[in-house]
């Protein structure tokens, strides 16, 4: 009998990933990019083709197009499963997959909203501002003391 496949997260630490070649740079790519479509595939010898899905779109909730939302994604950000890059690391390789994460997220915000107002187009960077300043703020998903 074949065992069914469930939609679980597993933990795959950066080292893990590492040892098994897995592409850590197009991994952060994808993560950044959070369209949920399945046209990036990744190819691998350890787990062969496949595809990074965000999970959980029924748990979302629209966000103000303001400096409260920005408050709101990064406390999310925060307090989501640790599955994306870290801005407070002190590995070399762990700060460039974050670089690398906040770059593309930057490029791809900026196509989404191309065509919004200059208002709305500053409020990604102002969320990876964000991010970083709250490093330490939040633990297991409850604001520190």
């Amino acid at each position: 009998m074949v065992k069914p496949i469930t939609l679980r997260n597993y933990p795959l630490h950066i080292d893990q990933i590492e040892a098994l070649g897995l592409p850590t740079h197009m991994y952060a790519r994808a993560m950044a990019d959070g369209d949920g479509d399945d046209t990036d595939t990744f190819t691998s010898s350890a787990l062969g083709v496949h595809a990074l899905w965000i999970l959980d779109f029924d748990c979302c909730k629209k966000l103000p197009m303001t400096s409260e939302g920005v408050k709101i994604a990064a406390e999310r950000f925060w307090r989501n499963d640790p599955f994306y890059p870290n801005p407070n690391t002190k590995c070399e390789q762990d700060a460039v997959l974050w670089h690398v994460f906040k770059q593309r997220f930057l490029e791809a915000s900026a196509k989404v909203m191309a065509d919004k107002d200059e208002r709305i187009r500053a409020l990604p960077g102002q969320l990876i501002d964000r991010i970083v300043d709250t490093v330490g703020v939040y633990s297991r998903g409850v604001p520190s003391a």
